[in-house]
Formats: C-alpha cells, structure tokens, sequence
C-alpha cells in the first residue's frame, strides 16, 4: 500500500473514530445532528422552492425573450450565482421571488449595467421585507397613488404596511430606523422639518436610484400578456 493509500485510509479511520466519539457526548452529538438532519435538509428545502419559482418565472416570459442572448450577457453567471446564494441564505423566504425577478430582469434588460445589478443583489441581501415594504409605500406615495399627505407621513405608511402585513412593524420608532438605512443606499431623503407648531414629523421621499431599484426586483408584465 503506497503511502498516499495509507495516510488516506489513516485519515478515514480518524474521521469515523472522532464521529463516534462525538456522538457518544450527547451535547456533541446534538450538535451533529443539527448539522446532518436539520440543516441540510432545510437547505435542500430552500434551494428547491428557489428552482421552483425560478423555473415558473423562467417559464412566464419562455414567449417574450430570446435565451440565447443570455450567453451575451456579460457575468450572467456571475449574477445568477450571486441571486442564488441570496435566496438560498436569505432568513426571509418570501424573497426567494424578489431574487428570481431580478435575475429574469436582468435577462430582459437591453443595457444591463453588471456593476449595479451586483450593488442592487447586495442590497436585496441586506433588507428586511421591512425595508422593502417602507421603499415602495414610499414609491406610492412620491407617485401620487396615495393622498398628499402633509402631516403623520410616516405614520400612515405605518399604517398601511401594517393593513397588509401585520408582523412587520411594531412602532413608528422602527420606520424611522429602516428609512434611514434606505437613505444611507441612497434610495430615499429623510429630512426632518420643524413646523410652525414645533412638532417634528419625517418628509421621506424615494431616490431615482430607489425607484430602479424597485425596478430591479418587480415583477414585470409579460409583453404578450
């Protein structure tokens, strides 16, 4: 046996003496076991509900996009890995299709800027749906789909995110903190402004780079549709 073999079959046999010492320490052995059941399968789990509503995605524009211009695409690879590690890792599912819009937008983009679609990706990793749900109550509001409001902005969006889900924001205080956050990416202006009442209240507005970005992860309608 060459001594290649040998340290090989060296190394297995510490690798199954460890395993077995490991799972004769029961906090060990736990911890194994998070790894080897739970885990994994949770991860398979996730990946799967990715390439299910990716391929649905795919399957919506199969009439409207030529997909032999994906090999065209400048680091398509690149940003198709980029979104798949996103949703797999992402701690909120319901993003998964946040990530596939933005890779089938990217497929559809006449003049796909690499640079930004990798910045925009970044950032859907690190909102919230909170931070989501803030920006395009924000959109509604700065594209005059709601009242014109004046007064208690922040507290109506507030409102609203709250009407559609519930779980997503507890206090004004939590709006004001995500606002900012999406000010510090540049997709929105918070200004504070002091009214002749001297009562405070956050004039929020959406950025052209907060619109895109929007953009970037809607779901668009079908040409043919």
């Amino acid at each position: 046996m060459s001594e290649a073999t040998e340290n090989h079959t060296i190394t297995n046999i510490g690798a199954g003496i460890a395993k077995a010492v490991m799972n004769s320490n029961p906090i060990t052995g736990f911890v194994q076991t998070i790894y080897d059941e739970y885990a994994s399968r949770q991860w398979q789990q996730r990946r799967e509900k990715w390439e299910e509503v990716f391929e649905e995605k795919l399957k919506d524009i199969q009439n409207d996009v030529d997909f032999l211009k994906i090999n065209s695409i400048p680091n398509f690879a690149q940003i198709l890995a980029n979104a798949t590690q996103g949703a797999m890792s992402d701690i909120e599912e319901d993003k998964v299709g946040l990530y596939a819009n933005a890779v089938i937008n990217s497929i559809k983009s006449e003049n796909i800027d690499n640079t930004k679609t990798h910045i925009f990706l970044n950032m859907l990793r690190d909102f919230t749906k909170l931070h989501i749900e803030v920006l395009q109550e924000l959109a509604l509001l700065d594209n005059g789909i709601h009242p014109n409001l004046r007064h208690g902005r922040d507290s109506y969006i507030k409102q609203r995110i709250r009407e559609k889900n519930p779980q997503l924001i507890e206090d004004i205080g939590m709006f004001r903190l995500t606002a900012l956050e999406l000010q510090q990416k540049g997709l929105c202006v918070v200004t504070v402004i002091d009214m002749a009442d001297n009562s405070d209240y956050d004039n929020v507005i959406t950025t052209s780079l907060g619109q895109e970005f929007l953009q970037f992860i809607a779901e668009q309608e079908n040409s043919n549709g």
